[in-house]
């Protein structure tokens, strides 16, 4: 009888975090809607392949992605997904997950900054950090650490991360709880992004804050 209850505990907690999930989902969707933007619970995009140049991406194994909210956002190419992804191996394995949004936009000259409160997560590519600057160490072009670390001030308390590679900027923070809004660090990173479009010497110009957000070109199958 003992184990029977113990199962039954076990199956209406997974029962109960599949309608949390669920929900979640939902609410990303609406969000993603009210915004002009598109969303999709499977990873379409293939996110790990896509962005396998970027620290996260390959900071660790069996990388996965879901929830991709995507767009134009403040007249920039932006994707804002879940990642989670496999470290260590047998009894020391881990799950890590984690809130991106990645602008493609081209950055250079390129830089990796590690939130310092989050150091014991380091991916191998950010070690050893050249330098600290604010919320993170940095590896990579000083100027540009300095930079980026003006740009975000307000948003390192939260754990963001950075990384900006000629493939575009890649920010991530830890998601503590499943719950985390992604869609509020998509508005927190308005700013940026205007900063990003602003020094963008080829790119399409930067929307109006009231301008609804448009398709990406060529977007993936529907969902």
């Amino acid at each position: 009888m003992v184990l029977v209850g113990a199962l039954g505990v076990v199956v209406a907690g997974l029962a109960a975090l599949g309608l949390l999930q669920r929900l979640r989902r939902l609410a990303l969707e609406r969000r993603a809607n009210e915004g002009g933007l598109h969303f999709c619970a499977e990873d379409t995009f293939d996110v790990p392949r896509r962005c396998a140049a970027f620290a996260l991406c390959s900071a660790g194994h069996s990388p996965q992605a879901s929830n991709v909210t995507y767009g134009r956002l403040r007249g920039l190419p932006v994707r804002a997904f879940d990642f989670r992804y496999e470290v260590a191996h047998g009894p020391h394995r881990g799950t890590r997950h984690c809130g991106v949004v990645l602008v493609e936009e081209p950055a250079s000259p390129g830089v990796l900054m590690w939130n310092l409160a989050d150091a014991a997560h380091a991916p191998a590519a950010a070690l050893p950090a050249q330098g600290t600057v604010g919320h993170w160490a940095w590896r990579g072009d000083g100027p540009q650490a300095r930079r980026l670390a003006d740009l975000c001030e307000s948003l390192g308390a939260g754990g963001l991360s950075l990384e900006a590679r000629p493939e575009g900027v890649l920010f991530s923070f830890p998601m503590r709880r499943r719950r985390d809004d992604r869609q509020g660090w998509l508005e927190a990173l308005g700013g940026l992004l205007d900063a990003l479009g602003s020094a963008a010497s080829n790119g399409p110009p930067v929307a109006a804050q009231n301008e609804p957000a448009q398709a990406v070109e060529n977007p993936p199958p529907p969902c």
